[in-house]
């Protein structure tokens, strides 16, 4: 082998080597694009269901309200009634 053939071959060998370590950084980086889409994705699910859950709460909310106000407005007009009752007894 000349000595010509033998640095060609030394830079054909090195090439080989770097090519090796490109390919397998871009395969590493692949998976974590990959990674970063499915944690975009779990993120965007979560601030979906955080959503819906706080509509739900607030309809909760909006529900208990209503059940108190009628509540309220039931026990205020028994009460009405039975002081109507009692001073009607009594006189």
């Amino acid at each position: 082998m000349t000595e010509h053939n033998k640095e060609i071959y030394d830079i054909l060998t090195e090439l080989k080597v770097d090519i090796g370590v490109i390919k397998t950084e871009v395969k590493f980086l692949a998976e974590i694009k990959t990674t970063a889409q499915n944690a975009d994705d779990k993120a965007e699910r979560a601030l979906a269901l955080a959503e819906e859950n706080a509509r739900d709460i607030n309809e909760m909310k909006a529900n208990n309200q209503f059940r108190f106000n009628i509540v309220v407005g039931a026990l205020l007009t028994l009460v009405g009634f039975l002081v109507t009752i009692g001073i009607a007894f009594f006189n």
